[in-house]
C-alpha cells in the first residue's frame, strides 16, 4: 500500500511567487532541492507506512489473543456458575424429597391413627 508523494510543480512555483515575490521556473536550480526533498519524503513515508503496517498486524494479533483469553475466562466462569446452579437445584430437590418423605410418613401415621379412631 505504498503511497507516493507527487508534487505539483506549478503550485510550488505559484506559492513561492505569492509568499516570496520571486519567480522560479521548473528548470530553476531551486527545483533540484524540491525534487530531492520529494525523494527523501517518499523514503521516509515508505518507512513510516511499513512500520505502521507492522504495528497494526501486531495489535490485531494481540487483540485476537486477548479475545481468546477473555472468551476462555467467560467459558470457565459460566461453567462454574452452571455447576453451582445445578448443585443448588439438587440440594432443593433432595430437601424436597426429604420433606415429602416426612409428609408421607406423617400422612400414613395420621391415616393409621384415623383408622384406629374410626374402628
Amino acid at each position: 500500500m505504498k503511497s507516493e508523494v507527487v508534487l505539483d510543480f506549478k503550485r510550488i512555483i505559484a506559492e513561492v511567487a505569492a509568499r516570496h515575490g520571486m519567480l522560479v521556473s521548473q528548470d530553476d536550480p531551486a527545483m533540484l532541492l524540491v525534487t530531492m526533498n520529494e525523494v527523501v519524503l517518499q523514503q521516509v513515508f515508505g518507512k513510516i507506512e511499513a512500520r505502521t503496517e507492522e504495528i497494526v498486524v501486531s495489535l490485531e494479533a494481540g487483540f485476537r489473543s486477548a479475545q481468546r483469553e477473555a472468551l476462555g475466562s467467560v467459558e470457565r466462569e459460566a461453567r462454574k456458575a452452571g455447576i453451582a446452579v445445578r448443585e443448588e437445584i439438587q440440594k432443593d430437590i433432595d430437601a424436597g424429597v426429604v420433606a415429602a418423605s416426612g409428609l408421607l410418613v406423617l400422612g400414613v401415621g395420621l391415616g393409621v391413627l384415623l383408622a384406629r379412631v374410626l374402628k
